[in-house]
């Protein structure tokens, strides 16, 4: 059995470097989220996992990869992308993330 992975922070999570997650599928739950990293799991790709979940209130800054081979983005603030977000499968955004 697989479970899911989170990382959650009721306020400012600051990304930089790596973070390495066991399992297939990581949860991000944020206010605020800046990444100027990169995150892999199970299949050992640097910078890549396999189901990529960001639930974030506020604002997403994203300076480095966000990269999955499925990707769903929920927010109600604002995103900023500097640098690349794709999904080799499938990427789900939410409208109102966008603003």
């Amino acid at each position: 059995m697989c479970y899911s992975e989170a990382i959650i922070c009721s306020e400012l999570l600051d990304h930089h470097g790596q973070i390495r997650f066991a399992s297939s599928e990581a949860i991000i739950l944020a206010a605020n989220f800046t990444n100027k990293g990169m995150f892999s799991n199970v299949d050992g790709k640097n910078n890549h996992v396999r189901f990529l979940r960001l639930r974030i209130s506020e604002k997403l800054e994203n300076c480095g990869i966000l990269s999955a081979d499925e990707l769903e983005i929920i927010g109600d603030g604002t995103l900023l992308n500097k640098n690349r977000i794709f999904a080799v499968e499938q990427v789900t955004p939410y409208p109102t993330i966008w603003k």
